[in-house]
């Protein structure tokens, strides 16, 4: 088996020091499609799906991917208002209006037929768990249900009296995992349940957040991050990380996506209030700092006539910013839009130097000048054999591997052969 240590020796950098540089992908869309989410895939694939019409053609009506930086039609039909597709043990699964489905040999096939309207799904222990709208699942009404991968099993619930919006799997430390919903209930909004669907009580129950409305919920930092509605659409940022009571930080307006970079940024969409006005997507250090999204001339990422939703996306070299039912800055007036962001080190970077090379699987990676971003090796057929991030501008790098030619790269920058002995 092969196994890799990666050693990360950490500087300081400065997030004033980097500008960003927004490219337009494609904006010549049809008013009538709206992205309901992005997904990105294992091989790197962003896969981007909704309702309405995509354009331009020959993308499929129901969405499109983002493959080498460039929008391609779909490998596989997927049925239109798909909400959220997941990828467990190479097996991509779909949910949406018309239930749960999967795709098998690049056509979509139906798993299970729901009315509910399904929002959320996760793999917890060989099951797949979904949640949504209360209806009818296969013969039994409710908004959640555990599917057994192995079996076939179906188990069907109801939690509060709305949609189930999130189920994250999620163990404070030294705990065995149990699963988190979310729903957009007022009053029911956090649960905690166990593998069968149980409800389990939380030492800080009294102060979830009981009274707000949930969106969506994800894990940063070892900790549950939440964004919810309060009762004037006000927006809160929560976090649970399973000990102590719940914080909320309101330096977010109705908020509407939870986005996690592969290097753990943390970006929000919303309406974040700031001295020098109103952003779309903010990057945050914790929950109550936020940084808005600046191009290279200083101006923010924002909304001229409404608030859209923003996704935001990454293949293995770029961001992508796509953007429902907005005005970027100015001249894009459609309703869709997809941008990449390009990120500049305003320091110039020197070659990068492996010592020694040739070598055993142990050496040292030296970048002058400050470095954030990815180490990726691949052998000569192209296969990976690791892809971390890294933060910083030295690290050593241990892999047990046969003797051969490799490449390095870091970033989209600097790329190596290395020789193992």
């Amino acid at each position: 088996m092969k196994k890799y240590i990666l050693i990360l020796i950490l500087v300081a950098f400065e997030l004033t020091a980097i500008a960003q540089k927004f490219t337009p992908v494609y904006t010549d869309w049809s008013n009538n499609a709206y992205v309901n989410n992005v997904t990105t895939l294992s091989s790197g694939d962003i896969i981007v799906y909704g309702n309405g019409e995509f354009l331009p053609s020959p993308a499929p009506p129901e969405g499109f991917q983002i493959r080498d930086k460039k929008i391609i039609p779909l490998d596989w039909e997927i049925p239109n208002n798909t909400e959220i597709i997941i990828e467990y043990n190479g097996t991509i699964y779909l949910g949406g209006a018309l239930g749960i489905g999967m795709i098998v040999n690049d056509h979509y096939q139906k798993l299970i037929t729901t009315e509910a309207h399904i929002f959320a799904m996760c793999v917890y222990r060989g099951s797949l768990y979904f949640g949504g709208t209360i209806g009818d699942m296969s013969g039994v009404r409710g908004n959640i249900a555990k599917y057994k991968l192995s079996t076939g099993e179906l188990t069907v619930d109801s939690l509060a009296d709305n949609a189930v919006k999130s189920i994250v799997p999620f163990a404070k430390s030294g705990e065995d995992t149990s699963l988190y919903v979310l729903c957009d209930t007022k009053g029911s909004a956090f649960l905690k349940l166990d593998g069968n669907l149980n409800s389990i009580s939380m030492e800080s129950e009294e102060s979830a957040p009981k009274s707000y409305t949930g969106i969506e919920m994800k894990i940063w930092n070892n900790q549950l991050v939440v964004i919810c509605w309060g009762e004037n659409n006000d927006g809160y940022i929560g976090t649970y990380d399973g000990y102590d009571e719940w914080g909320f930080s309101r330096d977010i307006n109705r908020p509407s996506r939870i986005d996690i970079s592969p290097n753990n940024e943390l970006y929000i969409s919303g309406t974040v209030l700031t001295d020098s006005g109103e952003s779309i997507l903010s990057k945050f250090e914790t929950v109550n700092e936020c940084f808005q999204i600046k191009d290279e001339n200083g101006r923010t990422l924002q909304s001229i006539t409404y608030g859209p939703t923003v996704f935001t996306a990454w293949d293995q070299t770029s961001t992508f910013i796509i953007m429902n039912n907005g005005t970027w800055i100015e001249g894009y007036p459609d309703h869709l839009h997809v941008f990449r962001l390009d990120t500049i080190e305003i320091q110039k970077m020197e070659d990068m130097v492996v010592y020694p090379n040739p070598n055993d699987g142990n050496f040292l990676v030296s970048i002058p000048g400050r470095f954030y971003d990815y180490v990726s090796i691949t052998d000569m057929g192209g296969r990976r054999i690791i892809f971390e991030p890294i933060f910083g501008n030295e690290f050593d790098i241990s892999i047990n591997v046969s003797p051969g030619m490799y490449f390095i790269q870091c970033g989209s920058e600097y790329t190596q052969k290395i020789i193992i002995k």
